[in-house]
């Protein structure tokens, strides 16, 4: 009984850790940047500085992703992140 009790917590705890790894693994699509006037972007990409423009294509360690500016909305500007399957759109902003 106690044994059936420890196994079932024990399933339990590691479950909460894998779903707690996905969820900092999610975190780490959202990439600050600083913006200058021009719409230029500085972004740091998985601990390298990448100075973005317009259709720029960053590829790093299974990561692909192709920035486009919107100089009407310097601050947001979407990044679209490709790894394996899994799609989605990373906002990146202004440190402010």
């Amino acid at each position: 009984m106690v044994y059936q009790r420890t196994k079932f917590n024990l399933i339990i705890l590691v479950s909460l850790c894998i779903f707690g790894i996905m969820k900092i693994e999610s975190v780490d699509h959202v990439l600050p940047m600083t913006v200058d006037d021009s719409g230029v972007g500085t972004v740091n990409f998985f601990g390298l500085n990448f100075t973005l423009r317009e259709n720029l294509t960053l590829t790093y360690q299974g990561y692909q992703c192709t920035w486009t500016v919107d100089l009407s909305h310097p601050n947001q500007n979407e990044l679209t992140d490709k790894r394996g399957s899994r799609k989605g759109d990373l906002w990146c902003k202004d440190w402010d």
